[in-house]
C-alpha cells in the first residue's frame, strides 16, 4: 500500500488539521497527515485481526527516502544524519522501518539493515518458493535476521542517483558525488553521521568496494539492457 502522505504537498482534512490547531498552518496540516497515515496502518491491521489472519500476515512499514526539503525549511528530519531526499548520504537513504508478523517475529529482533529489493527474495525464502531461473536479484532473503539467526543482512546494498554512487558494505560506506571520480570513505558503526572521511587512510579497503561497486553497476546495466532476461 503506497500512501501519499506525508509527502509534499501536505494538506490535512480540517478533523485532522484541527488535532493541531494551536501550530502554525504548515505544521498543522503536516502533523495531520501524519496522524492521518497512522490512522489508516491501524485499519489495515484490525481489519487483518478481524479476518483472523493477522498471524499468517507480515507488515513491512518504511519510508521510501529521508526527508524532503532543507533543513529548518521543510518538516521532517534526519536528526543527526547528513543529507536529506535526494542524498545517498545517510540522511536521505536510511530511514525507519518496522516489520510485523505476530508470532513469529519477536519485538526488538535486530537493527539490521535492509532495502526494498529483499523483498522479493525474503518472501519467496519465506514461502521456500525456489527463484525460477540465474537472473540476478539486488536483494537478498532476510528470513535470518528476522528470525533471529543472523545479525546483519548477507550482502553489500548499492544505490546510484544521478552523479552519486553509495555502496553500503555493512560497517562502512563508500560514497562518490561525482560518479566515481573521487571516493569518500565512512565506518557507520562509529561514525553514522558520516563526518570523518577514511578513505586515504584505507586505501586498500577503498580499491576493495570500487571493485565491488564496479561489478554491482555492470550487472545493473545488463539488467537495463535486457540481456539479464532473455
Amino acid at each position: 500500500i503506497w500512501f501519499h502522505a506525508p509527502h509534499l504537498p501536505v494538506v490535512a482534512g480540517k478533523e485532522h488539521a484541527q488535532r493541531y490547531w494551536d501550530h502554525d498552518p504548515y505544521a498543522r496540516n503536516y502533523y495531520g497527515c501524519v496522524t492521518a497515515l497512522d490512522e489508516q496502518v491501524g485499519r489495515l491491521r484490525e481489519r487483518l485481526r478481524g479476518l483472523g489472519v493477522a498471524e499468517e500476515t507480515i507488515i513491512w512499514f518504511c519510508s521510501d527516502n529521508g526527508p524532503e526539503g532543507q533543513s529548518g525549511k521543510a518538516p521532517g528530519s534526519a536528526g543527526p544524519l547528513r543529507g536529506r531526499k535526494r542524498s545517498l548520504y545517510e540522511g536521505g537513504v536510511r530511514v525507519p522501518a518496522i516489520v510485523e508478523w505476530p508470532g513469529t517475529i519477536a519485538a526488538g529482533t535486530t537493527d539490521a539493515a535492509g532495502v526494498t529489493s529483499d523483498f522479493l527474495p525474503t518472501v519467496l525464502g519465506l514461502l521456500q518458493v525456489e527463484y525460477p531461473d540465474d537472473r540476478p536479484l539486488d536483494g537478498v532473503s532476510l528470513v535470518p535476521v528476522i528470525t533471529g539467526k543472523a545479525s546483519s543482512r548477507s550482502a553489500p546494498i548499492g544505490f546510484q542517483s544521478a552523479k552519486q554512487i553509495a555502496w553500503h558494505s555493512g560497517r562502512f560506506k563508500l560514497y562518490s558525488g561525482d560518479q566515481g571520480k573521487s571516493w569518500e570513505l565512512y565506518d557507520l558503526s562509529t561514525d553514522p553521521a558520516e563526518t570523518i572521511d577514511l578513505a586515504a587512510d584505507r586505501r586498500e579497503l577503498v580499491k576493495e568496494l570500487k571493485e565491488q561497486v564496479t561489478a554491482w553497476q555492470r550487472s545493473c546495466e545488463e539488467s537495463d539492457e535486457g540481456t539479464d532476461y532473455r
